[in-house]
């Protein structure tokens, strides 16, 4: 019976109840029974909306949105961490390597982290770096010695290549790239930052990680200074080659001697699928 008839129905049984009202009620049963189904009967047939909660999609958005602010999305800084008094960071264990994962450093590179990333992933692992361990830095330092010492890790590959094409062919499907207090030589040197920040993105596999370790510019300094680059320029050139942020972290104060203040921070990021 559709909507009408049954509005309809509803309504005569009410006027027959006011009818029957006028009577004298034969037993008691006879006659209150009616408006109770007459009333039902109206609310069966009455239309229903039914109105669904506001969803609070604020949590999402941050979450869906790779771009967002640290103030929308939750994020954190190296600057925000380090004025809220958290600890800083051991740069190894942020970096946090796995035995047997596939690793590569694309910098200049630092001849004791190259050994301790080597010994991290263990023999069944391999880290494939620009930088020769064997020596302290590179380029050498005026009056270092340009001697290789010691012998090469077994798990350690040696790629001669330059910043627009990073990686050496058998360089793929990284689980971890890092480039470790180099980045602020590709900006002083204007190197095209996109195409080296896409090449890490090709030679990484999906939701693997790139790692940044930089110098920041010290709270007294308006801009920065040589060997120097602020994270927010860091992290946008990364976003723009397709990667993700994760997180930031600021580091202890480097022991070695330096002419500038500054801040040492490392940002994280992952490759989408």
């Amino acid at each position: 019976m559709e909507l009408t008839g049954l509005r309809e129905l509803a309504w005569q049984m009410q006027r027959l109840c006011c009818m029957m009202a006028a009577f004298p009620a034969v037993g008691r049963r006879t006659a209150r029974p009616w408006p109770w189904i007459a009333s039902v009967l109206v609310l069966r047939c009455a239309p229903v909306e039914v109105v669904a909660p506001a969803r609070d999609t604020s949590a999402t958005l941050a979450a869906e949105s790779p771009g967002a602010s640290p103030a929308v999305a939750g994020e954190s800084s190296p600057r925000g961490a380090r004025d809220s008094g958290e600890p800083a960071r051991d740069l190894m264990q942020f970096i946090g390597i796995g035995r047997g994962e596939r690793v590569a450093d694309v910098g200049v590179g630092d001849g004791d982290t190259i050994r301790r990333m080597a010994e991290a992933v263990g023999p069944s692992g391999v880290v494939y770096t620009r930088h020769d361990p064997r020596r302290l830095s590179a380029p050498a330092k005026p009056g270092a010695s340009t001697e290789h010492e010691g012998i090469l890790p077994e798990n350690v590959v040696l790629m001669s290549t330059p910043d627009s094409a990073p990686f050496s062919a058998v360089a793929r499907d990284l689980d971890l790239v890092t480039i470790l207090f180099s980045y602020a030589d590709l900006v002083a040197q204007g190197r095209d930052r996109l195409v080296f920040n896409r090449a890490v993105f090709a030679a990484l596999a999906p939701e693997r990680f790139y790692i940044i370790a930089a110098h920041g510019r010290s709270p007294a300094s308006s801009a920065p200074g040589e060997g120097q680059v602020d994270e927010a320029l860091v992290r946008r050139d990364v976003e723009a080659a397709g990667f993700v942020f994760v997180e930031a972290a600021w580091l202890a104060p480097s022991t070695e001697p330096s002419d500038v203040a500054s801040t040492r921070y490392v940002l994280k990021f992952r490759r989408p699928k």
